[in-house]
């Protein structure tokens, strides 16, 4: 292992004390965090405990979004919505329960500031895909013209 993989394998392995416990989640995270096209290292870590998202949440929006571009249909918006507030509610919690953590000696300084980041990252990517959806109605809503 060279290069950057060696850095953060190294990075994890001092960062966190626990790793009998998240092993297969600092797998997915580290995959995620060299690979992010990793979309199966991505989905296994945000239903890991660290993030605790259930696959229902994660396919529910996904599904929202590829149903509502592929058949032109947007009416189930407001169902996206609330599953963006819920899924933005959960990493709220996510933040706070590691700012916890930190403040009580439990995680390092630096491990805390790359989960962190990539949680803001994975909130960013849910911005990104209500926004893909929001542009691709209104870009259909254009092309098919005022209804006369």
């Amino acid at each position: 292992m060279g290069g950057m993989s060696a850095i953060i394998a190294e990075f994890l392995a001092e960062s966190v004390e626990n790793l009998d416990i998240m092993d297969q989640d600092l797998v997915a995270l580290g995959r995620f965090m060299l690979t992010q096209q990793d979309d199966l290292s991505l989905a296994a870590l945000l239903k890991s405990p660290l993030f605790g998202l259930s696959e229902e949440q994660l396919n529910k929006m996904i599904a929202i979004v590829v149903r509502s571009i592929t058949k032109h249909d947007f009416s189930t918006q407001k169902d996206l919505l609330a599953s963006e507030h819920d899924f933005l509610e959960m990493i709220k919690q996510v933040n706070k329960n590691q700012i916890k953590r930190l403040n009580n000696g439990e995680v390092g300084t630096k491990s805390s500031i790359l989960f962190l980041n990539i949680i803001n990252e994975i909130k960013n990517l849910s911005l990104q895909l209500v926004n893909l959806y929001k542009s691709q109605r209104d870009f259909i809503n254009f092309k098919n013209g005022p209804k006369v």
